[in-house]
């Protein structure tokens, strides 16, 4: 994933970027008026540009690791409630057994969701477009 950013400060190889999250919308806020209430967020980048404070980057973030997460996240506790419904179901168990046994499920599943989710993902700094401030 590639973005935007104004870089806040360097320091020993590492910038601190100031980034604004993609929208759904795909950037075209007016047709959504989703973003109205956006905040930019604050990460730190590998300074590979050699990027000093006020200028314009791209910083690109791990897109693999970014989706591998959001289908850890999402996925994993679907589908561990779905099997724990249908074992339970198949081994004679009541509906009332089938929902437990998908609750139980559902929160078998969030525990490695939430380990792996709680790491942090990293930015680096690809090209330095400008020393104009990025404005929003």
């Amino acid at each position: 994933m590639t973005t935007t950013g104004e870089v806040r400060e360097a320091a020993g190889g590492m910038a601190k970027v100031r980034i604004y999250r993609s929208g759904a919308c795909g950037e075209n806020c007016a047709s959504c008026k989703g973003c109205a209430g956006r905040k930019p967020i604050e990460v730190w980048a590998k300074n590979e540009a050699g990027a000093r404070p006020g200028d314009r980057v791209t910083v690109e973030s791990a897109s693999p690791r970014v989706l591998g997460l959001a289908a850890l996240v999402y996925l994993l506790p679907l589908v561990t409630a779905v099997l724990g419904y249908f074992v339970a179901r198949a081994a004679g168990g009541s509906d009332d057994l089938g929902a437990l046994a998908a609750l139980l499920g559902l929160l078998l599943g969030l525990i490695p969701a939430l380990l792996r989710g709680r790491r942090k993902i990293s930015y680096t700094i690809t090209n330095k477009k400008s020393r104009e401030p990025l404005v929003k």
